[in-house]
């Protein structure tokens, strides 16, 4: 009060002390606020405040000055609206505000100098930082007690309180997002225990609906308890229906006879070993080479759809390379069809030659995302369709698309198609929206994951078939698709028989995907178990045939096998589709989200760590906190607080991301 910029009173005061520092009064008369970040006496204010431009935004340019002790002085133009008063360390500790007032000494003064100043006007503050400054110097109107800004906020009282505020800085004209800042720091600082950021973004939210001359009303009213509940510690569950299967089962890779054979010489003549890869590339490779000449007693046939799945460098190509040095040396190459698809009348020109063929596609991935794209040509477009019909299609006759030439009318007698793709994760997933989900296509695909993305390197051995893995690939290719001179063109495949042990375990899994189907009714990815017993039944014909070509029988162990690995594989595709596909933006950003919860476990990702990590999302605070709100209303994440070796961090945790679910349950 008594600075003074008359110069005759200044040159006095230099007259009597030519030494001292340089003052100057924060507040209306000079138009300046001042923000200072004090580094001293273990507290460091600039740590605090990096904290709080990592979850609200930076802050603009302005003139800053360095002080003595190794804090700053950012200078702001004063507002003409709100009062801004001086405190210490109520906004975070280490940050003290200068305002109405108050002071701060200048450069030159001795220790003080400025870092930036040129021709730098003092901008106004963010909105979130002056709600901060205002929410932690003002009282309530309505009568609540002025310790919110000093005091601790008790159980029971938090959301009235917290309202009560946020009414106040609501009534001067501030945004729900500056609001919601001041909250969530007074929540931090002051609540006991404190609440989460969700329950502080539906106050914000809630408050901010009301013009400013509405909250008074609202507030006296008492229509806090209405807009925000009676129970400050109610959390949704996470539903038990999708969890996380864990990885690939080891008791699934073992397969007796070819398979397994194949697999082991995939595996042995690796640089990288991947055997889940090399049982994902096998399965499909022994379904085309039996393919039209077994089946099940319920006419299951071996036409398998498999994707591996695995980062680039992982060793993915080999399973691929493997397989065709077999087939070649057995002179069944026949079996192998293109590695790349140009259209859809390219594949049926192969297959009118060949009903039985095994397509390995490289970067499967982004052959879909072509596929999908909207700009794709007809030519591309029909892959898929006619993948899903030739699926359905192999025990009867396949009639492609009609042409005005008859000779390119495609006519395929049960038609045995065998698919393994590779692609990267990210690939696959961005490829595949929601429809996928529902047509079909995913759930007759078998998705195998890698273990490990990035397995040490071995020696390989010898890139030389084993004769006796040629000698049985060459028998099954010698093999009729029955009886006559005619069936290759008409097929009358041999029946594969069940055992009554068998028969109840496929029996249990009817029960069991009738249940899981009930759990999930109303999902929308409720349909991906519509086709878990047909490829058990599958998967239960070529592990029998693998075993025992002269005379295979699905017996008990080839029926658990089947099973357990058709459950495994819807359950990793539910899991995958949850995580991954999505309808539309909004929903890809909130599945984004989760999955940096999830992956981070059960320790959880607090607060700060997640707003640095999705800094991607647009409209950053306000987005993000709807996609949190959605996620925890969703019963899929809630908070905790939890003890660090400094002070306690608020926490948001997947619970779905540390359940484990059994292959079989």
């Amino acid at each position: 009060k008594d600075a003074s910029t008359d110069p005759d009173v200044v040159r006095a005061w230099w007259g009597r002390w030519p030494t001292a520092q340089i003052g100057l009064a924060t507040g209306p008369g000079s138009r300046l606020w001042v923000l200072d970040s004090d580094v001293k006496n273990g507290v460091n204010g600039e740590q605090e405040l990096d904290r709080l431009t990592a979850t609200h935004g930076c802050l603009p340019e302005c003139p800053t000055v360095r002080t003595p002790t190794g804090g700053w002085h950012r200078y702001f133009a004063y507002p003409t609206d709100i009062a801004i008063r001086n405190s210490a360390s109520r906004i975070a500790p280490g940050l003290d505000v200068r305002g109405d007032g108050g002071y701060v000494i200048l450069p030159p003064s001795t220790g003080y100098e400025w870092a930036e100043f040129d021709d730098l006007v003092p901008p106004p503050a963010p909105a979130w930082l002056v709600a901060l400054v205002v929410a932690n110097e003002r009282t309530d109107t309505a009568g609540a007690a002025t310790s919110i800004a000093i005091g601790t906020i008790p159980n029971g009282r938090r959301n009235d309180m917290l309202a009560r505020l946020a009414g106040t800085m609501r009534r001067t004209g501030m945004p729900r997002e500056a609001i919601e800042a001041a909250l969530w720091e007074t929540n931090r600082q002051r609540c006991s225990p404190p609440l989460d950021q969700l329950e502080i973004g539906r106050i914000a939210a809630s408050i901010s609906r009301y013009e400013p001359d509405q909250v008074t009303v609202a507030l006296v009213e008492g229509w806090a308890a209405e807009m925000f509940g009676s129970s400050e510690s109610d959390e949704p569950q996470a539903p038990d229906s999708i969890g996380d299967p864990g990885q690939f089962p080891d008791a699934l890779l073992h397969v007796p006879g070819t398979v397994g054979a194949l697999c082991e010489y995939i595996n042995r003549t690796s640089f990288k070993r991947q055997p889940v890869l090399a049982l994902a590339a096998a399965l499909p490779a022994f379904g085309a080479l039996i393919g039209r000449k077994v089946e099940t007693i319920t006419r299951g046939r071996s036409n398998l759809y498999t994707l591996g799945v695995c980062k680039s460098g992982g060793g993915k190509e080999r399973a691929r390379q493997g397989i065709k040095e077999v087939f070649v040396a057995a002179g069944a190459d026949s079996y192998l069809g293109p590695e790349d698809l140009a259209s859809e009348s390219g594949m049926m020109a192969v297959l009118v030659r060949q009903p039985s063929s095994l397509f390995q596609l490289d970067e499967v991935g982004r052959m879909l995302r072509a596929i999908n794209d909207p700009k794709a040509g007809a030519h591309l477009t029909g892959i898929v369709s006619a993948w899903l019909k030739l699926y359905s299609n192999a025990a009867s006759v396949y009639k492609g698309k009609a042409y005005a030439d008859p000779d390119k009318n495609p006519v395929i007698v049960q038609p045995n198609v065998c698919v393994y793709g590779t692609t990267v994760p990210e690939s696959l997933w961005e490829a595949l929206g929601g429809e996928s989900a529902h047509n079909g296509f995913l759930a007759r695909m078998l998705i195998f994951v890698s273990g490990d993305h990035n397995p040490p390197r071995q020696v390989p051995e010898p890139m030389i078939p084993p004769g006796a893995l040629v000698e049985r690939v060459r028998w099954w290719h010698q093999q009729a698709c029955g009886a006559g001179n005619l069936a290759s063109n008409h097929p009358s495949p041999r029946v594969v028989t069940r055992t009554a042990e068998a028969e109840a375990i496929m029996a249990d899994l009817d029960g069991l995907v009738r249940g899981e189907m009930a759990a999930m009714a109303g999902d929308r990815l409720e349909s991906l178990w519509t086709r878990t017993e047909l490829q058990a039944d599958q998967l239960s014909l070529i592990y029998a045939c693998s075993r025992d070509n002269v005379a295979p029988t699905i017996d008990a162990e080839a029926a658990r096998w089947a099973v357990d690995l058709a459950v495994y594989q819807t359950r990793r595709l539910l899991w995958e589709c949850r995580r991954f596909v999505a309808e539309n933006q909004t929903e890809s950003d909130s599945k984004r989200v989760l999955r940096l919860i999830e992956d981070a476990g059960e320790a959880g990702i607090t607060q700060y760590a997640l707003t640095r990590a999705t800094q991607w999302i647009r409209g950053r605070q306000r987005e993000r906190t709807e996609i949190l709100l959605g996620l925890k209303e969703g019963g899929l994440i809630r908070a905790e607080r939890r003890g660090t070796a400094t002070k306690p961090a608020d926490v948001w945790v997947a619970p779905a991301a540390t359940k484990r679910l059994r292959v079989v349950q």
